[in-house]
């Protein structure tokens, strides 16, 4: 290893937003104790794991098999939902769950001091560790949200905000709630503080995140915060031009909410809206709390709002249990609502979920057949949401240039989007602008277009 005042890092997370979220936090933090953050070869390495499905716990242990195998010197750390709930001591260094993450910087301090290598890691860099790792106090709540101590700076043009950790729901397929925990929501002024700063820091897109972020105020003793609350703050900051929602829970999403954030001018029109199954019997046995009707009538509520709304989806294919009829039931559901996408999950069995026990588990190759069929689908209804928005002018917020005068991005609506920058702003256009976009043509779900 370098000496350490030239120490660098590397972090990386695996699956949800709320991990990236999470990814850029820890990569403050290190950055507070004089550390460089650099793309390989890092002489420590994060990873923020995931747990969702089987594949995902799989990735996280291989990804740590190998850094050991091929860097044996550098220091690993494990954080996030797979460490949470299985042991990776065998491939980290240092293991932390999804709690007292903010004890990373002062566990890393100290064993960089028994590797001798933390003598020139100064008294204020070591300060802030112990601090960072002090628990917070919040009055007679014992389960707090934890916040990052530092200042975040997004690594993605679209700056992830996450405003409460934790799922209440325990659906039965879902190994999160047993790693993540109860709700706990974040300070509403710390929201807004934190949006403040990345809005001076130039993002025109935030992104609100968290496990579940409908159950925002669940835990609070505030009466009246909720998710729409903390949305109309927002929409009052200057220099931010729009607000994505994360995934929403249906059975959490009603009129009142429905009417309140329609009057919210900076709000996206694309909603995520967790389906998992069409089929009423399958959503009973996942646990979920809403059926298709009410589903409906949400997505009815909000295209009469707004016209044009994206809505994607998440659906579980396989579920045990389920059967062809009931897989055609979500098929031909699906196709009901006209998602722009679908996010297509082949079930997987967790350890210490309901489902894992269930009966009438589907074969693998079965489970692989219905995901592919659901997959197509996905596929046709992105290009037939495309297609409709064939003439019409969207502002598009440029991610990267393809080549000179050839941007890439997303619409209000979380459509891709490749145009063509206007003259005024080819030599001119920054990663991360805006810029209203004639929509011309389309090809694989993917609109083309020209900047105006």
């Amino acid at each position: 290893m370098a000496d350490v005042n030239k120490l660098t890092f590397t972090v990386r997370a695996l699956g949800c937003k709320a991990n990236q979220y999470e990814q850029d936090v820890i990569a403050a933090q290190l950055r507070e104790l004089g550390m460089t953050q650099v793309e390989n070869d890092a002489d420590v390495f994060v990873l923020n794991t995931c747990t969702v499905t089987a594949e995902a716990g799989r990735k996280s242990r291989q990804i740590l098999r190998r850094l050991k195998k091929e860097n044996p010197q550098a220091i690993a750390i494990a954080m996030g939902c797979e460490s949470e709930v299985n042991d990776l001591s065998a491939w980290a260094d240092i293991c932390i769950g999804t709690t007292k993450r903010n004890s990373i910087a002062q566990k890393l301090v100290l064993l960089l001091a028994e590797r001798g290598l933390a003598s020139n890691i100064s008294a204020e860099a070591r300060l802030f560790a112990y601090r960072l790792s002090e628990p917070e106090q919040a009055g007679s709540r014992t389960n707090i949200y934890e916040e990052p101590g530092v200042v975040v700076v997004p690594s993605d043009t679209r700056a992830q905000l996450k405003i409460c950790d934790g799922c209440n729901n325990r659906c039965t397929y879902c190994a999160i709630c047993l790693a993540r925990g109860p709700v706990r929501s974040r300070d509403l002024d710390s929201i807004v503080e934190e949006a403040n700063n990345f809005a001076r820091q130039g993002f025109r897109e935030i992104v609100l995140t968290g496990i579940e972020i409908c159950s925002y105020g669940d835990d609070l003793t505030e009466a009246g915060i909720d998710l729409s609350t903390v949305l109309t703050e927002l929409n009052k900051i200057s220099g931010l031009s729009r607000i994505r929602l994360a995934s929403l829970d249906p059975a959490r999403v009603s009129q009142k909410f429905i009417d309140k954030i329609s009057q919210l001018e900076k709000l996206c029109a694309h909603f995520h809206l967790s389906l998992q199954s069409g089929s009423n019997m399958v959503l009973r046995r996942m646990g979920r709390k809403y059926d298709t009707e009410r589903f409906r009538k949400i997505v009815k509520a909000l295209r009469g709002i707004w016209p044009t709304v994206g809505l994607t989806t998440d659906v579980i294919c396989g579920f045990p249990g389920e059967t062809d009829e009931e897989h055609q039931k979500s098929y031909q559901f699906c196709h009901e609502m006209s998602f722009s996408k679908i996010h297509v999950f082949p079930y997987s069995r967790r350890p210490g979920t309901a489902a894992a026990s269930f009966g009438g588990q589907v074969p693998r190759s079965l489970i692989r057949q219905r995901s592919l069929e659901m997959s197509a689908l996905s596929q046709q209804l992105a290009a037939e949401y495309c297609q409709s928005r064939i003439g019409d002018t969207a502002g598009v917020l440029l991610e990267r240039e393809l080549s000179p005068g050839i941007g890439e991005g997303y619409t209000e609506t979380y459509m891709p989007c490749i145009f063509k920058l206007p003259l005024s702003a080819e030599k001119t256009a920054r990663i991360g602008d805006i810029f209203r976009v004639k929509l011309e043509s389309c090809q694989d779900g993917v609109a083309y277009g020209t900047g105006t």
